[in-house]
């Protein structure tokens, strides 16, 4: 007399990850979003962990807002995201997100206060952070003014263009 038994293996569960931005500033937040295939195809838990986890809106949902706190220098968090689907089986996969800090507010003068109409000047800033791009923009409207200029750490000129009014 034999018996049979049959073990019936199902797919692996393959986790992944989307974030809505994975390049911040530390006073922004984004949406990291874990799904899956694979398994039973009902998933029981989400669980993150990682360097930031604990500036995460939850631990145990598939999308937890990620809101950094400040920091000094570029740093990088990295998230594991590890989704069960209902028989315990499980996947897992990392994501990063980039956070950098906020510019420091920069003193500003101009080359030239009193300008000719249709002529213009140069707004400086004697010390500026390396690799963060300046933008002149215009009072009215908020409209930008000539390209961004990226800083090596020195000082920087803006030109404003043809004046035609007061900025």
């Amino acid at each position: 007399m034999s018996n049979t038994v049959t073990v019936n293996v199902g797919t692996a569960v393959t986790a992944s990850v989307v974030v809505s931005d994975n390049a911040i500033c530390d006073d922004q937040s984004t949406l990291l979003t874990a799904s899956a295939v694979g398994g039973s195809g009902t998933y029981s838990s989400f669980a993150w962990t990682g360097t930031g986890s604990a500036q995460l809106s939850s631990l145990i949902i598939a999308a937890p807002t990620f809101n950094p706190d400040p920091v000094a220098v570029q740093t990088v968090y990295v998230f594991t995201v590890t989704v069960t689907d209902n028989l315990g089986c499980s996947g897992q996969t990392t994501v990063s997100v980039t956070v950098d800090p906020l510019p420091v507010a920069q003193a500003v003068t101009s080359a030239v206060a009193t300008v000719c109409y249709g002529t213009g000047t140069n707004i400086q800033l004697a010390t500026t952070q390396t690799g963060v791009s300046y933008q002149l923009r215009n009072n009215t409207g908020n409209v930008a003014i000539g390209s961004p200029v990226v800083s090596t750490g020195g000082a920087i000129n803006l030109p404003t263009g043809n004046l035609t009014s007061n900025t």
